[in-house]
């Protein structure tokens, strides 16, 4: 874990409820509770930004975690930054992170968020008609591909009774198991000369 947690002495929870009065208003309870935070952890502080109607991707870094998490690090807006860790199902290398971060930061530096959020399927659905028509045999997608339909079938059933497996027993891995599941399905849409889109717009359908 990169932070250790420990509990606080009674002389530090006796400073806190005094300093932090209910009474006094919101800037003045952040700047006591920013303050007190730095100097019990002697690090650690409360920074708040103001809203943007737009939040532009600047940067985004993969680094490995113990036990198969990965920290993702968003730079937003030159100088916002956002941590997230997700669960993923193997280690990976950080070749392999890094390759992913360039892949990402190469198309999607200097979008806007919501232009990432509509166009990330796009770009992946393009990425495996790369790795169909490239035909490399080292390649997992172009070996699906080849594999054919049913083949493709059978591992979206078990991505998604991994994705349900997941959900019930609560271990942590919704998402990655999911992002799984996706991606194989966009493979198996592609195998059939079909799009993400063509889904979306039935969904968009039903929706009347």
């Amino acid at each position: 874990s990169l932070l250790r947690v420990n509990d606080l002495n009674s002389i530090e929870v006796e400073k806190i409820a005094k300093e932090l009065d209910p009474g006094n208003d919101f800037k003045s309870l952040m700047q006591r509770t920013s303050s007190m935070l730095s100097d019990i952890t002697q690090l650690a502080g409360v920074v708040m930004l103001p809203r943007t109607e737009q939040s532009k991707l600047q940067h985004i870094e993969f680094v490995m975690l113990s036990g198969n998490r990965v920290l993702v690090i968003l730079v937003v807006n030159d100088r916002e930054v956002q941590n997230r860790i997700i669960n993923t199902s193997r280690t990976y290398s950080a070749s392999e992170l890094q390759e992913a971060s360039n892949y990402l930061n190469d198309i999607f530096a200097g979008k806007d968020l919501t232009y990432v959020r509509a166009n990330i399927l796009d770009e992946l659905e393009q990425t495996i008609d790369t790795r169909f028509k490239d035909a490399k045999k080292s390649s997992y997608t172009y070996q699906l591909y080849t594999d054919g339909i049913k083949e493709i079938a059978k591992k979206i059933t078990e991505e998604a009774g991994e994705v349900s497996i997941s959900a019930v027993t609560d271990d942590g891995r919704v998402i990655d198991e999911s992002a799984d599941l996706m991606y194989h399905l966009l493979v198996m849409l592609r195998k059939l000369n079909l799009s993400h889109l063509d889904v979306l717009q039935e969904l968009k359908n039903r929706s009347k």
